[in-house]
């Protein structure tokens, strides 16, 4: 399964999801990846987010520990409105 992915949708215009998985997060959080890494694995999920990846992943250093406390184990994912300001929305859809 992969750690990193991203959900668009047509409809969407111009929003998609980056999501986290559990892992991931929990990684994150125990500080076992830097924003780097995680900057990394977005631009290898999503290649034209990659001129925003470090801002991102910022954003979810930043939020890490609401992130953890609402994932409930099933990951995270992050609203993105035409494919640079996120917004977050946590557990499962």
């Amino acid at each position: 399964m992969n750690r990193v992915w991203v959900e668009t949708k047509w409809y969407w215009f111009g929003y998609c999801k980056l999501h986290l998985s559990a892992s991931v997060v929990e990684a994150f959080t125990e500080e076992e990846l830097s924003v780097t890494e995680i900057a990394i694995m977005i631009s290898e999920a999503c290649p034209p987010l990659a001129p925003a990846t470090l801002v991102i992943a910022g954003v979810i250093t930043a939020n890490v520990l609401l992130i953890k406390n609402y994932d409930y184990g099933h990951g995270a994912w992050m609203g993105l409105y035409a494919m640079a300001i996120p917004t977050f929305t946590f557990g499962n859809d």
